[in-house]
């Protein structure tokens, strides 16, 4: 049933009682000497039910309000996203960066002022070429040098230890678009150190997926 037509009943009171009210003060005002204990009874009679419907009306339009409020907000509409999760967390989609990221490809190591891949190497590139080729990302292969000579040079020389382990895994099947190079000289050491301890891990080749 709707607030309105729960209210019509008691409002009617209401106005009814009202109506008796104002007529009951118009004849005391005519007649003030009407002022026998029985009509003051009366009247404070009235006059509690005069507050009781008062409070009651304004109870039952409170009630109402907060009824209707209620009914709007549960049939509000809710929009339809074609989504299955309902907190609006949209899950990352996983890129290839995150795929890629159990291929682990061990680093191939030069000697002193070489670019020639030595045969501890070729085995390691074996297995690498298989794990690449088994996916589709990109690897860059990352040429590096120890400290010594100069900065030009160094740059240089891991350039041609990247780009032999290039030729060496196509040579092994892997796609040329899958390969990359770059080199970053002595700029990036594995190890610090002026020793070759230091020295024999800072001339390498290693990968980072794209």
């Amino acid at each position: 049933m709707h607030g309105n037509d729960i209210s019509k009943p008691i409002q009617s009171e209401f106005n009814r009682t009202i109506g008796r009210h104002e007529l009951k003060s118009q004849v005391r005002t005519a007649y003030p000497g009407n002022g026998a204990p029985q009509q003051r009874k009366h009247e404070r009679t009235m006059t509690k039910r005069f507050i009781a419907l008062t409070t009651a009306v304004f109870s039952m339009a409170f009630l109402v309000a907060c009824q209707t409020t209620t009914e709007e907000v549960e049939e509000a509409p809710v929009a339809d996203t074609g989504s299955e999760f309902d907190q609006g967390e949209t899950p990352a989609e996983p890129t290839r960066e995150v795929a890629s990221t159990d291929l682990r490809l061990a680093a191939a190591y030069f000697d002193y002022d070489s670019s020639e891949i030595r045969q501890d190497a070729r085995d390691q590139l074996r297995a690498s070429a298989e794990a690449i080729q088994a996916t589709e990302v990109v690897v860059v292969i990352e040429g590096h040098a120890d400290e010594r000579g100069s900065e030009e040079y160094n740059l240089a020389l891991g350039e041609r230890r990247a780009e032999a382990v290039r030729r060496y895994l196509e040579a092994l099947g892997v796609a040329e678009s899958q390969l990359r190079i770059v080199s970053y000289g002595e700029s990036k050491p594995a190890a610090l150190g002026s020793d070759e301890a230091a020295w024999r891990l800072n001339r390498r080749a290693e990968f980072r997926t794209r």
